[in-house]
């Protein structure tokens, strides 16, 4: 029925939110995407009705697999023209009208009430317990009535409690039939619209007993359905049925004209004749006295009835038999049909998403993937399975289960599984490697990556035991964003709110500045209201106003507070000493407890922000950091904290007498059962005797600390981290010490060449040695005490040995002690043989060794410099590692041909491995070197001192189990690199390769992976993909560079701990994973000797 704007408002009461033309219509109604798609397909312009929880749970009885299609209207808009809603969608774009009704259940009823009352249509009604029976049925209808030139409506993809409603809705004048699905289900959850839609032809193709229902309970229901219809009205019935005989006398008194079909004579239509002639099945049929000899691919006694049933429906309908038997022979059964969409991805391939409506156990499972090989023989492109569960299992069978499904996914060779939900990992784990693309529990993420790795022609198939809202928007995402140009995570920057960083040195006698590191006038947009707040409970306590047991209730805003990052937890009736409140505050910068100081301490936060502007006043100094009492940025306003203010604040709180100023040197404070630290090593290092650290990232520090009986205060702005800030409080203090960090001497080699210089990166290394103690894995045991590490490159060692340069990334000291003490925190801490390591680096051809790498300090210091002292006595070159900062972060240099290659490495900035391992170089201590912005310094003036000059960064940025929070990370470090300089980026430390971008001029190798490491990880239980890369960088003799990237596959227990060279098919999955992961489209597939992965620099 046409709907025009006028028609609406005189059936509906609503108003319009975006009120259509006058020559708006619509003819179609639809209450699900899934139909709207659907209908769309065939030019009809459709009217969205949505449902929400509340008017469905109203409406419809003993079903709860219904989610708010409100949620789905955007995902539908390219398919419909407009809507009724309960509640408007605000960000509809304004040319789709909404009418705004309170029931829209009712509104859809009166739709469909107006169309009943002015059709003229022959209503249909598919009764049964056996969905497989009634979409059969429904099909052959569709079938038969379209090719015989009939009008009909069907709605295959609305809810069965709905399906009738959007029929009606939706027919016209012209309609002659309509075909509506009343199975048992849609009997029992919506049956007061068959009190009110009468069927004209009921055909009950199955009576069986269901998980709720007994069979006698559906004759009930089924017989209430007929009780209903109209004198002279037909009911068609299965006479074969065991339980024919329940329903038939039941019925027989109502005066219904009664067809019974079945294989037997005795039925009104019945089976004359059958034999198999080839694929199809020749039968001569009697339809109600009339011969009828047809051809079908169906087979099976129950679609030899369903056909039945729908030819004497036809019969009574007076449709020629003999003309509509012919359309049979071209009929593809259910299970047979291509019932797949085709779309196009953004660089215009093709895909195909088959549309499976079997259910999700393993039966409906093997049906699925039977039509998806199908559907691969049609259109020759790989074939990709979508799986979210299987229904119908039991705790104690859910394991095995899976293990047949994945027996069952061999049998269909389906080319890529993607699993979605955890469970998905018991079933994958089962499977090939090079048919596992991972496990997932986002469905958005899932559509991107899908979207990302489709290839023309590719088959997909998406079936699982889901019913969220989230999982049933899958297809719709991937078609979205298949349609998108394939884009990396757009990620900005988090930097503290500075302009620049700096720190600077006072002599807090004479108030000169003797040392300063960084922008001197680099200015914060945060306050110092807090350590004002601080600085008054200090005074207090020092005059005896208040003491450190006295305790203190929080009040809701504190509790409110307990929820933000660095709070400490606070509940209702909790009694919290002053010493605590202070110390949370100082150490930990708790938000909450300088609430409680300044509500419950100092009175109210109004009073206290009062007497903090009046502080800021008398110290003369910019009143704008006085706008709250935490300190924390404030939204709308600018505040501009300098060098010279937190100065001037840091000489009240540090000329404190010493009774109340010791609180100020605490270090760590034990609450509630939990010890918090100061988030700073530069107690440990002697170099301060008092501090306070706050704000965003860590970035401002305040010290106070005695040298050659001086006292100094030294301050920090805009620091990128804590390990910044106290390395510029190192950086400047130094210079008071006489120890100022002097320039260190760079290692280099050169080269002339005629011909290319290559150079080889091997990924994480580690021989295993302390994996001997401690494994569990007698294969790994028995290789660790049995061969030598040389047995691990014999795959790989050509590679090395026609290379001119091979860096390797190390992953444990050279050093023959375990360090026991470190074991009782920590569970993977290494150590490695100090005779076998070097000697095998050497023999490998091993020529420079990056060290920034956590394990490198798990034998601490001696065990570092016993690394350092190994490698120069074998003649083998490191970075990343050293007795101070400047040495750590220094880095090697290469020149071919008198162009400069300049090698850098360092570990991402972690706070446990600053504050709780003191793991990195910084000033004068040794360590690793730590990713900041002193190496980007460096770098930048590398670039400066030589435009031309090739910067290489060796980025340990990688974890075993990689997160959306590290991918930020990474590319939050990623462009701060590139900004600095650098031309290829070699991510590593995730143990399996990653994706690649380009930043600016910058090439990103997210990850790639490992090389040698003897280790018992088990990739196939973790579903982690066998994967890595050795990056060779090709430099020609004109200085063009080409990276070639040669995949390797690195399964320990496949490869018996010898990693090889991939072969085609490995290959071929390892580009489906690099684009999953996203990855650069100038990636070329190339071959060697080896397969490889080429891009021109």
């Amino acid at each position: 029925m046409v709907f025009n704007k006028k028609r609406i408002e005189e059936i509906l009461e609503g108003h319009w939110v975006n009120e259509p033309s006058e020559s708006w219509q619509v003819n179609n109604v639809v209450a699900s995407y899934a139909q709207a798609r659907e209908d769309y397909r065939y030019q009809r312009q459709s009217l969205f009705i949505a449902i929400d929880n509340d008017t469905w749970n109203t409406h419809i009885k003993n079903t709860d697999d219904w989610s708010d299609t409100h949620n789905t209207i955007l995902h539908a808009l390219p398919y419909i023209s407009g809507i009724i809603v309960k509640t408007p969608i605000p960000q509809l774009n304004k040319d789709i009208p909404q009418f705004v009704v309170q029931d829209t259940y009712e509104a859809l009823n009166k739709l469909a009430h107006t169309s009943y009352d002015m059709s003229d249509a022959t209503l249909i009604a598919t009764v049964g317990t056996n969905n497989r029976g009634i979409y059969t049925v429904n099909a052959l209808f569709e079938e038969l009535l379209l090719k015989n030139k009939n009008q009909i409506v069907i709605k295959k993809k609305e809810h069965v409690s709905l399906n009738m409603l959007t029929a009606l809705a939706s027919a016209s004048e012209h309609t002659e039939y309509i075909i509506s699905n009343a199975s048992n289900r849609a009997l029992i959850s919506n049956p007061q619209q068959f009190d009110k839609y009468i069927p004209d032809i009921a055909i009950i193709s199955s009576i069986e007993e269901t998980k709720n229902q007994t069979i006698d309970n559906n004759v009930e229901l089924y017989t209430q359905l007929l009780e209903n219809m109209f004198v002279d009205s037909t009911v068609i019935l299965d006479s074969d049925s065991n339980d024919f005989e329940k329903i038939y006398s039941k019925i027989k008194r109502l005066k219904l004209n009664k067809i019974t079909y079945g294989i037997i004579p005795n039925s009104d239509v019945f089976i004359m004749r059958n034999k198999q002639l080839g694929e199809y099945e020749q039968i001569k049929a009697n339809v109600l006295g009339e011969n009828s000899d047809f051809q079908t691919k169906l087979t099976g006694l129950d679609n030899l009835r369903y056909i039945l049933s729908v030819l004497a429906t036809l019969k009574i309908l007076h449709i020629p038999l003999y003309r509509v038997v012919n359309y049979l022979k071209d009929f593809i059964p259910l299970k047979d049909r291509q019932q797949a969409i085709q779309y196009n991805t953004f660089s215009g391939d093709i895909y195909n998403i088959v549309d499976s409506d079997a259910l999700p156990t393993i039966e409906g499972m093997v049906d699925s993937f039977s039509m998806l090989h199908k559907q691969r023989i049609i259109s020759n492109g790989r074939t990709i399975a979508i799986i979210g569960g299987i229904s119908g299992l039991t705790k104690e069978n859910e394991e095995s289960q899976y293990q047949v499904l994945a027996e069952e996914i061999l049998q269909a060779d389906i080319d890529l599984v993607i699993g979605f939900g955890e469970k998905m990992s018991y079933c994958l784990k089962h499977l090939p490697e090079i048919k596992v693309l991972g496990v997932y529990t986002s469905v958005n993420q899932l559509a991107q990556v899908t979207a990302a790795i489709l290839k023309n022609e590719d088959n997909i198939l998406i079936k699982g035991n889901d019913s969220s809202k989230e999982w049933s928007l899958l297809q719709d995402l991937i078609i979205k964003y298949a349609a998108q140009p394939i884009e990396f995570l757009n990620i900005k920057d988090v930097m503290p709110p500075s302009e620049g960083y700096g720190a600077a040195t006072f002599n807090m006698k004479t108030g000169r500045k003797v040392a300063q590191y960084g922008n001197q006038y680099v200015t914060q947009n945060q306050g110092a209201g807090n350590l004002l707040i601080i600085h008054r409970v200090l005074n207090l306590l020092f005059a005896k106003k208040l003491h450190r047991s006295q305790t203190f209730t929080p009040d809701n805003e504190a509790i409110t507070a307990s929820r933000l990052k660095n709070a400490v937890p606070l509940e209702k009736n909790d009694e919290v000493t002053l010493e605590h409140l202070l110390s949370a505050a100082i150490i930990s910068d708790a938000p909450n407890a300088l609430i409680m100081l300044a509500n419950s301490v100092l009175g109210s936060s109004e009073n206290s922000l009062k007497m903090v502007k009046s502080m800021v006043n008398a110290l003369g100094i910019n009143s704008s950091i006085a706008e709250n009492i935490t300190g924390e940025p404030v939204e709308g306003r600018l505040q501009k904290l300098t060098l010279g203010n937190l100065f001037m604040i840091g000489n009240l709180l540090f000329t404190n007498y010493p009774a109340v100023r010791d609180i100020l040197s605490l270090s760590s404070y034990t609450f509630k059962n939990s010890t918090y630290r100061t988030r700073s090593n530069l107690y440990d290092y002697g170099l301060i005797t008092h501090g306070l650290f706050y704000g965003v990232n860590d970035s401002i520090g305040i010290v106070r600390s005695k040298i050659n009986g001086e006292i100094y205060i030294t301050v920090a702005l805009g620091a990128r981290s804590a390990f910044h800030r106290d390395a510029m409080i190192y950086q400047t203090l130094s210079k008071i010490m006489n120890s100022d960090i002097q320039k260190t001497k760079l290692e280099n080699i050169r080269k002339i060449r005629k011909s290319t210089y290559r150079i080889n990166l091997l990924g994480d290394t580690y021989f295993g040695d302390s994996y001997v103690k401690r494994t569990n894995d007698e294969s790994l045991n028995n290789f660790l005490t049995h061969r030598t590490p040389s047995h691990s490159f014999k795959e790989i060692r050509p590679l090395l040995e026609e290379a001119d340069f091979n860096i390797c990334m190390l992953e444990s000291p050279i050093f023959n002690i375990e360090n026991t003490y470190l074991e009782q925190r920590l569970k993977d801490v290494r150590y490695s043989n100090e005779k076998n390591t070097p000697e095998i680096l050497k023999q490998e051809d091993i020529n420079l060794v990056s060290l920034a790498s956590p394990h490198i300090m798990d034998s601490d210091e001696e065990g570092l410099n016993r690394t350092l002292e190994l490698l120069e006595a074998y003649d083998i070159y490191s970075i990343g590692a050293g007795n101070k900062q400047i040495n750590a972060e220094k880095p090697f240099v290469i020149y071919v041909n008198n162009q400069r290659y300049m090698i850098f490495n360092a570990h991402f900035y972690q706070s446990d491995n600053y504050y709780l391992f003191n793991r990195y170089a910084i000033g004068n201590e040794s360590g690793i070197a730590c990713l900041n912005p002193f190496i980007y310094e460096r770098m930048s003036i590398a670039k400066r001192e030589d435009e031309t000059t090739k910067i290489i960064v060796i980025a340990h940025w990688g974890v075993k189990t990689q997160t959306k929070e590290n991918d930020i990370r990474q590319r939050i470090l990623a462009q701060r690199l590139s900004k600095a300089g650098a031309d290829i980026i070699i991510g590593h430390g995730g143990r399996n390769m990653k994706g690649i971008e380009q930043i600016n001029q910058t090439t990103v190798l997210y990850d790639i992976g490992v090389s040698i490491f003897n280790s018992d990880d088990d990739t196939r239980e973790t579903i982690q993909h066998p994967y890595s890369l050795i990056p060779q960088v090709n430099v020609s003799p004109n200085h063009t560079i080409e990276l070639k990237l040669y995949p390797i596959y690195t399964n320990n227990h496949a490869t018996l701990w010898q990693p090889r060279f991939v072969d085609k098919r490995e290959f071929n999955h390892c580009y489906t994973l690099l684009k999953k992961f996203g990855t650069l489209p100038n990636v070329s597939m190339q071959h060697d000797k080896q397969y490889y992965f080429s891009i021109s620099l």
